[in-house]
């Protein structure tokens, strides 16, 4: 009998350890860690400061394209910048022997193509040289002065750069040419709230000494918020999470060459405001990266919609030659649209 009693008792404690066992596990998460964007400034991913190179990159949201740009800086002290926000393209160029700046926008026609064109006649340094109409979709090619303007390349790039920060890295101890490569890590994460990514892959390749980012293709699930494991489910159940992300990243430090685009030339022909028709598809850039494809299934990936709250994306401005973005360092607060993988964008072009 005293046996008897005493593998009862025993058996109601380990039932009573797994009960508050479950308990805690519903109210926090097992563990969490820190993103990568805590660690001290000199452990940080970091952009390049070549005098010349080439750069791209592109944040994937669900299957579409959120975000995406390429650019160039020549040592001779030209450059050019695509933007694609969604439905807006901002395209810039300069070249090394002209102070003025060619800035094409293309946006969709309302109230923000007022006040576009409010912006290239209220200053003295802008001039708008040109406006189309293709559709519901406005052009606008302004000349502006640019004495003292800093090349914008390196400060959109690290919109992108910083946006592989929401995640823990580990190297994976392959080290060759100087070259560190490192892998996204799942798990929970600490910040205004917690949020929890899974399924991790990829990796980003640095600079073993400087930890300036040589490439990046990464993707993961984030679920937030996740604050304790029952909330997890909860939000997993109830909603359209988790959120899918890829994020690309490329810089190349070779010196690249840069010829002027075609619409920079019939701006620079210019002499005043006029109105035309449709803009040639064919005026673009020469910087220019093919379309990116999903991970998943190599189609290419949609574009439309609105910039993502990717890790609380905050535009202090237009996306423009001089864009200049804040990333807030708290939690990513999430906002998507879902789209399949097969629709296709005209907003980037090959």
């Amino acid at each position: 009998m005293d046996v008897e009693r005493r593998t009862a008792g025993v058996l109601i404690g380990l039932l009573a350890v797994l009960c508050v066992g479950l308990l805690v596990s519903a109210a926090y998460p097992f563990t969490t860690s820190d993103p990568h964007r805590a660690n001290p400034p000199g452990d940080r991913f970091t952009v390049s400061e070549a005098d010349a190179y080439s750069a791209s990159g592109s944040i994937v949201v669900n299957g579409r394209m959120k975000l995406a740009f390429d650019g160039v800086v020549t040592a001779d002290g030209a450059w050019y910048q695509r933007v694609v926000d969604g439905d807006t393209v901002s395209e810039a160029y300069r070249s090394a022997t002209d102070g003025t700046i060619y800035h094409r926008r293309t946006i969709e026609a309302g109230d923000d193509a007022t006040r576009q064109r409010e912006l290239g006649t209220e200053s003295t340094d802008r001039v708008l040289v040109r406006e189309e109409r293709n559709g519901d979709h406005v052009t606008f090619v302004v000349e502006e002065n640019g004495t003292g303007v800093a090349q914008p390349v390196s400060g959109t790039a690290s919109v992108f750069v910083d946006s592989l920060s929401m995640v823990r890295y580990e190297a994976n101890g392959s080290v060759s040419s100087g070259e560190t490569v490192y892998e996204p890590r799942s798990g929970w994460y600490d910040g205004r709230e917690t949020y929890r990514v899974t399924d991790a892959s990829g990796d980003v390749r640095v600079d073993a000494d400087t930890n300036v980012v040589k490439s990046a293709d990464v993707t993961w699930d984030v679920t937030a918020p996740a604050g304790t494991y029952a909330k997890y489910v909860l939000v997993r159940s109830l909603s359209d999470e988790p959120t899918t992300y890829e994020i690309t990243v490329e810089f190349d430090s070779d010196d690249p060459s840069l010829e002027r685009p075609r619409w920079a030339h019939k701006a620079a022909s210019t002499e005043s405001v006029r109105t035309g028709g449709p803009s040639d598809p064919a005026e673009n850039g020469t910087a220019r990266t093919p379309r990116p494809r999903c991970r998943r299934c190599a189609e290419p990936i949609a574009g439309g919609g609105s910039t993502p709250d990717y890790g609380s994306f905050r535009r202090s401005s237009s996306v423009s030659s001089r864009s200049r973005f804040e990333i807030a360092s708290e939690s990513p607060s999430i906002v998507a649209s879902a789209g399949a993988c097969s629709q296709r964008s005209s907003s980037v072009r090959p």
